[in-house]
């Protein structure tokens, strides 16, 4: 829910039935045999998590990997778990692709190209603080040195705030 808040994309809608994701064709086919319908409005898909269909023999996999109960049996405590996978699902991760081009998006709308005010408001977005000297001076010189369009660097840098421990782990 807070990638999907950050990018700008988290539709707030309160009640309602559950909304069924994509799925990887492959596992539909398997698990559903032609029966998984995702919603056919892609907005849906955007909604808290709390609103996501989940199936018990099948969890989603992003959610999976950040320790979501088990769906087979009851949950009295919550694991809580630091792993490599968890890392390379998010760096690797065609949805929060998706989420850091559309938070690169909000971005430029927001604070335009000049890389400080975008670094200011990237923090102030992703984490709920201003960046300290040394992180604005980081984050100036990568998205002036990126070696791709202003964009696709923006998107990247994104994408490494999302895999900030700040940002994933509460204090």
């Amino acid at each position: 829910d807070t990638v999907l808040q950050v990018s700008g994309q988290l539709d707030l809608e309160a009640g309602g039935p559950a909304v069924r994701l994509p799925l990887h064709p492959e596992i539909a086919r398997l698990q559903y045999k032609g029966t998984w319908y995702p919603h056919p409005d892609p907005s849906q898909h955007m909604r808290r998590s709390i609103y996501v269909f989940v199936k018990r023999n099948n969890r989603p996999p992003l959610l999976t990997n950040f320790d979501a109960p088990g769906t087979m049996v009851s949950c009295g405590r919550r694991n809580q778990s630091s792993h490599a996978g968890q890392a390379l699902t998010l760096l690797n991760s065609p949805e929060l692709d998706r989420q850091a081009r559309a938070f690169a998006s909000r971005l430029e709308t927001e604070a335009g190209r000049a890389p400080v005010a975008v670094v200011q408001r990237a923090y102030r977005l992703a984490l709920g603080r201003p960046p300290n000297p040394d992180e604005l001076s980081l984050g100036r010189a990568f998205l002036e040195t990126g070696d791709g369009s202003f964009a696709e660097t923006l998107s990247d840098y994104c994408l490494v705030l999302f895999n900030l421990d700040e940002f994933l782990y509460v204090e």
